[in-house]
């Protein structure tokens, strides 16, 4: 059952080359009329999956008689045809087979979840493609850290920008930056993540001693940096990306970066800058699975104002799901003594915070600022732990704004 559209291959083979007997309307006398669609028009999704919109009126494409049938008559295109539109739908078949076996093997490797929890975060993977891609073109990268963990570190944009360096938060990964990597940011700016220890693709040792010591973490950014061959980069960090930063600065101080945006990033841990979402973050840590995914879905519900599309929740769950609960337990409770390394801070700081921040409350900023007198405070009304996400156009352009004027510093 094709019609001429279906054997336009991906837009490969041009129009004027495929067999005339198929024409554009339905045969079927049930369906004389059945549209098929407009000349070009093309349907949404990944581009492998990408077909156009002339497949639609499925009840109506005209059929192909086989040798079993009465028409016989195909002439030499349509022969040679044939075989091309098999072996592009196996190309097809072959390149998701082989997306589905790394992720599971990814997944396997990494984490301590059973075969099944596995597989339900797969099984999203088709409705999750339907929205924003998460596939944008990156150059890929492993860097190995002094105490031997591998970590897997992303680049994109123009190489001879300025270079951002973009720093996740707990349990999420580099995918958390898809509306900075994915954006008009590229054109001006070389834009560089990673994924942390135990998250995402990187390494996932599970000895405490990996997690505890801020040196480890000091050391991890700094093998980045020098991996990446950054000059002097801008720092963007997310939640206990800031952290990190904070960790970084005790060990190196600020000489070789050009400033640092913290975006809900916690500086201090005190119970009066913790929110609703904090208390899930801990339970994220549970041994129980059941216990786990519920406060995994209980952070990331409450870490935006407005809920999240369902495939995009799906999406962010998958990869928040790949880190083990022992991981989580070591980044969870380790002492914050940050006041020293924030009082030394001299390079440019940019704060962003949701004003309904859940996880971190907005006190957490104003108490960043009081500690960095120089620093830029940009508050979201509307937006909550994941402001570059909410309202990603504004952080975007606030991003751009902030590297351009300081970059000659």
């Amino acid at each position: 059952m094709k019609t001429k559209s279906d054997l336009n291959l991906c837009g490969l083979v041009p129009r004027s080359l495929l067999p005339k007997s198929y024409s554009q309307t339905s045969k079927n006398p049930s369906f004389p009329n059945a549209p098929i669609g407009n000349p070009g028009e093309t349907l949404t999704g990944p581009p492998t999956l990408r077909q156009t919109a002339q497949g639609r009126g499925e009840q109506g494409r005209t059929t192909i008689k086989t040798f079993a049938g009465d028409n016989f008559g195909m002439d030499f295109r349509e022969w040679f045809l044939m075989p091309l539109q098999l072996a592009a739908r196996w190309f097809v078949f072959l390149g998701n087979l082989r997306f589905y076996l790394r992720a599971a093997a990814i997944a396997k490797k990494s984490s301590r979840l059973p075969v099944w929890a596995m597989l339900a975060c797969l099984a999203s993977a088709p409705a999750m493609a339907q929205s924003q891609p998460f596939s944008i073109e990156a150059k890929m990268f492993n860097v190995q850290t002094p105490d031997g963990v591998k970590i897997s570190a992303q680049e994109w944009g123009n190489s001879d920008g300025p270079e951002i360096l973009f720093i996740h938060g707990f349990s999420q990964s580099h995918l958390s930056w898809s509306r900075q990597f994915g954006s008009e940011l590229t054109r001006s700016f070389r834009l560089i993540a990673y994924d942390i220890r135990g998250h995402g693709a990187s390494d996932k040792p599970l000895d405490a001693s990996y997690y505890r010591d801020h040196k480890s973490w000091a050391d991890e950014l700094k093998a980045v940096m020098e991996a990446a061959r950054l000059k002097k980069p801008f720092l963007v960090g997310w939640s206990y990306g800031g952290r990190i930063i904070l960790e970084y600065l005790t060990e190196y101080g600020d000489k070789n970066i050009a400033g640092i945006n913290f975006v809900g990033a916690f500086t201090k841990l005190t119970p009066d800058i913790f929110g609703p979402g904090a208390s899930a973050a801990r339970k994220m840590a549970s041994e129980n699975l059941a216990e786990n995914i519920e406060n995994t879905l209980l952070f990331l519900k409450l870490s935006t104002v407005k809920a999240l599309p369902a495939d995009e929740l799906s999406r962010i769950v998958a990869y928040n799901m790949v880190v083990p609960a022992k991981v989580r337990q070591h980044l969870i409770g380790r002492p914050a003594p940050y006041e020293e390394a924030l009082r030394k801070i001299r390079v440019p700081v940019l704060i962003t915070h949701g004003v309904e921040d859940q996880v971190a409350l907005v006190s957490m900023a104003r108490y960043t600022a009081s500690m960095v007198p120089h620093a830029q405070s940009s508050l979201y009304e509307d937006a909550g732990h994941m402001p570059f996400w909410e309202d990603a156009p504004r952080f975007n352009r606030e991003l751009a704004d902030f590297v351009t004027r300081f970059k000659e510093r």
